[in-house]
């Protein structure tokens, strides 16, 4: 060991330099202020963690050429950032989500057909016109869904851990694959359309698949675009703002590629 800080030194590289620790902080968000999380919150939070880097769930047409963001938000992630570059103006921010999201999402027919198709499995819910083992599917999604949002209404760390984590992941196993079988199972979303941004006709089942598949096209791109900044950036701490229903799913994919790319995964809470 000695005969090797030797040779480095005689090489003219510190020891230090040789072993650069990259920190990535996954925090899952309310966008929203809420009772007990607002960006004065999030920013304590990012004043204790002090990034060098902040990744926020957003596309490059949200920023300037220089990372600025173009528009004011209420969105506790851009406000807690903007708050926290005064204190750090090294700070590096930084996209990133899906790019082009909002488009795609128009031109596939995804953003017309999400809101009247789950009005119309409410509304056929609500009239107890599905079979029975649907209703039971409907009725545990349903469940869930108020679980995992109760959670926004308490503190960070009540939605930054393993057990939400889990519950966040059941329910969306529910939304696009349990709840993608009822759909396709019955002829009433089969029969109602709407066009997309191409001018093209779908139908709500259509719709509600594309939607579906765009859950795993979306966190499998934002989990590439956030590795590809950890391997540029060695060394650095890095936090990444993410709403807490993509938590588990970002995480999954990270730690997956954690002893390759040669970082380290921690909570926020692990910071005083």
């Amino acid at each position: 060991m000695k005969k090797i800080l030797i040779l480095l030194l005689m090489l003219g590289i510190s020891p230090t330099l040789t072993a650069q620790k990259t920190d990535v902080v996954v925090i899952g968000n309310v966008h929203r202020p809420m009772p007990n999380y607002n960006a004065d919150t999030l920013f304590n939070i990012l004043v204790k963690i002090k990034p060098d880097i902040i990744l926020h769930e957003m596309d490059s047409t949200f920023f300037t050429e220089n990372f600025d963001f173009i528009s004011p938000s209420n969105e506790n992630e851009q406000n807690a950032s903007i708050k926290y570059r005064t204190v750090n103006p090294a700070v590096m921010i930084r996209p990133f989500e899906f790019e082009g999201r909002t488009q795609y999402r128009l031109d596939t027919g995804i953003k017309q057909s999400e809101n009247p198709t789950m009005q119309l499995l409410d509304s056929l819910y609500a009239a107890g016109s599905f079979k029975k083992e649907d209703m039971a599917t409907i009725a545990e999604y349903k469940r869930l869904t108020e679980q995992l949002n109760a959670f926004g209404f308490k503190y960070g760390k009540d939605f930054n851990n393993k057990t939400t984590d889990s519950i966040s992941k059941l329910r969306q196993y529910y939304q696009h694959y349990k709840i993608r079988g009822v759909i396709n199972g019955n002829k009433a979303f089969s029969g109602k359309f709407v066009t997309t941004a191409t001018n093209k006709t779908i139908s709500f089942a259509e719709g509600y698949n594309r939607f579906c598949d765009f859950w795993d096209m979306r966190n499998k791109a934002m989990a590439k675009n956030i590795l590809a900044i950890v391997r540029s950036n060695p060394g650095k701490k890095i936090v990444v703002l993410t709403g807490y229903f993509h938590r588990y799913y970002l995480l999954e994919l990270l730690h997956k590629a954690q002893d390759e790319s040669k970082f380290d995964i921690h909570e926020f809470y692990d910071y005083k």
